[in-house]
């Protein structure tokens, strides 16, 4: 099995053949997935992320349930992430990513949390991109239901397992639902 650093690097070269529109067309066949999910469409909070170029789009998604539901994004405060409402965002914090200027919430109020990965497995292990801050904010959400999501081309058969590596109630590609874990 590969470490995790040689995965990170495949998974670069993986999403590097992808175009933005087959991008946008697994995002699509996705999200449609989750919006049909029942803890969805129950969920009065929502925790999400806006996509970067690598990652499954999610800005539309973002923008159109924000009308709906209490949408969060995170952001990064010194080696933690945490939640604020989406609204105005700015790109001035830790890496240039676009995050909510709102004030902080606390995690205990999100229903939903859906979280994006650099690969997961078929078991529901997420491989993130290295630095633990989706492993110290989940926690902090013993309540919400946890979906990862990624592109196709980074669903491996198996992950390294460690302490740190998140495990999904749910988990996506665009095969629909991949699988279900525990609840």
């Amino acid at each position: 099995m590969m470490d995790k650093a040689s995965i990170r690097k495949l998974m670069k070269t993986k999403k590097a053949s992808l175009s933005a529109e087959d991008k946008q067309r697994e995002a699509d066949l996705v999200l449609r997935s989750i919006e049909k999910m029942p803890c969805f469409q129950k969920a009065q909070s929502v925790l999400m992320y806006y996509s970067l170029p690598d990652e499954l789009p999610t800005h539309k998604f973002v923008q159109k349930w924000a009308a709906e539901k209490i949408v969060y994004l995170p952001r990064v405060v010194g080696d933690d992430l945490e939640s604020a409402i989406y609204g105005e965002l700015a790109t001035d914090g830790k890496y240039g990513i676009e995050e909510p200027t709102d004030a902080f919430v606390s995690p205990d109020e999100i229903d939903l949390v859906i979280v994006p990965a650099v690969a997961l497995d078929i078991k529901g292990n997420r491989l993130g991109r290295g630095k633990g801050y989706s492993a110290r904010l989940l926690p902090q959400c013993p309540q919400a239901f946890k979906i990862g999501v990624a592109l196709k081309c980074r669903l491996l058969e198996e992950l390294p397992v460690d302490p740190f590596v998140l495990h999904f109630d749910a988990w996506f590609t665009d095969r629909k639902g991949v699988g279900k874990g525990k609840r």
